[in-house]
């Protein structure tokens, strides 16, 4: 327990001031011509408005990819309203890709995103990859670009953050453990797909085209591709994105664990993340057993001891989990309030018990999603098995989307 709880708070105490220095204001006078492409399957709660938040980018020359894999995806429909109520205003390229047909290899987002790259004009500089549940402030891709004029800098991303605005475990789980997650992607170069940009030279130069051709997902290979090339990825701190979605707690496990399978195929640092997976759950199962063995059996000081060692590690997690919080509150709160249509989340919070629970049981959904992701030969996304062989993805069987669930705020997974 000691050793985690200090490798833990040695990790956010770096985190927090990487944060720090890196949250400040940039120029935004680099300004080349980018495309923004947005992977659609299945209508994500969202998607309309951030559809709304693509269209008032305040960037001056960019223009929107939508790439769905079927015409009958109920995205289209989402796209095509959108398009009818607000066609008249739209200042930026729009359309959709619509695949004809289906590769056996890499998964549906990584062909959507080779796909569109494939289409764009020579007058692209920049590519900026957008994910349906990502919904940005009018700034986001000035400051998402503003990094690339750096030669060193390869890519440049932002963070995901979750505020669910329900009390199912499944989202307070997935907040808590991404909490957690966003402190070793910043560390580990870790770039994320839903909010990304890299240049055309980059794409060109790396063969990211044909990486991504077999791959699950675009984003974890992106540091280790870059430092092949001597150039590094780019955290922007105050690009967090907020999302309000729900989620069962069965849907949060499988989503954990592709989260962490991206990691086992495609980065170098996947052994540490693995340890701390196991540090975790021994920190938790271990001494609380002893203590209830040590109970059963009449020694009574070393079940005391124990027992309150354990409470304390619990309070020291309580303490990391906020501090990240805070740090990535300051920012969503800011960015919800500059948007152009004032709109402003009521955050809800989880009562005291509640949140605590969660908090227990991501320490043992984490060790389960570990092993299993070391494990897997397969995996599903949005309703599409893979089968995993090495690091090449193969896609067993394709099927249009179908929406499996009557609730329309929780997250397709």
């Amino acid at each position: 327990m000691i050793t985690v709880a200090l490798f833990q708070s040695i990790y956010v105490i770096l985190y927090a001031r990487q944060f720090s220095t890196r949250l400040k204001s940039e120029s935004h006078s680099y300004q080349p011509k980018v495309a923004v492409i947005l992977c659609l399957r299945g209508a994500d709660p969202g998607l309309t408005e951030c559809l709304e938040a693509v269209h008032r980018q305040n960037y001056p020359d960019y223009e929107v990819h939508l790439v769905l894999d079927c015409e009958c995806d109920p995205a289209h429909q989402v796209f095509k309203e959108f398009n009818a109520a607000n066609g008249a205003e739209i200042h930026i390229h729009q359309f959709a890709h619509v695949f004809e047909n289906v590769s056996s290899h890499g998964s549906l987002k990584c062909q959507a995103i080779v796909y569109a790259i494939k289409q764009l004009g020579p007058e692209i500089e920049i590519v900026a990859l957008l994910d349906a549940d990502a919904i940005v402030d009018a700034s986001w891709l000035s400051k998402l670009v503003t990094p690339l004029a750096e030669v060193q800098i390869g890519a440049s991303t932002g963070n995901r953050w979750f505020s669910p605005m329900d009390e199912r475990v499944g989202s307070w789980v997935r907040q808590i453990w991404n909490a957690a997650a966003i402190v070793q992607m910043q560390l580990y170069q870790i770039a994320w797909g839903g909010s990304l940009a890299i240049t055309m030279d980059v794409i060109e130069k790396t063969g990211l085209l044909n990486r991504w051709s077999t791959a699950l997902c675009e984003d974890t290979m992106i540091s280790s591709v870059l430092a092949d090339h001597n150039l590094r990825v780019h955290r922007v701190a105050d690009l967090v994105v907020d999302n309000h979605e729900t989620i069962s707690l069965s849907s949060c496990m499988n989503w954990i664990m592709r989260q962490l399978l991206t990691v086992r195929l495609y980065h170098k640092l996947w052994p540490l993340v693995f340890a701390h997976a196991m540090g975790v759950g021994l920190a938790i199962l271990v001494p609380l057993t002893v203590a209830i063995v040590s109970a059963l059996t009449g020694r009574w000081n070393w079940a005391i001891f124990l027992t309150a060692t354990w409470l304390s590690y619990q309070l020291c997690n309580i303490l990391l989990v906020r501090k990240i919080t805070m740090l990535n509150l300051h920012v969503t709160s800011a960015s919800e309030h500059a948007r152009s249509d004032g709109f402003e989340t009521t955050r809800r919070r989880a009562n005291p018990f509640s949140y605590w629970c969660s908090l227990i049981l991501v320490q043992l959904v984490q060790p389960w999603a570990a092993i299993n992701a070391a494990l897997a030969t397969s995996t599903e996304w949005r309703g599409i098995r893979y089968s995993i062989k090495n690091r090449t993805v193969e896609l067993n069987h394709y099927t249009a989307y179908q929406n499996r669930s009557n609730n329309v705020s929780e997250s397709i997974r």
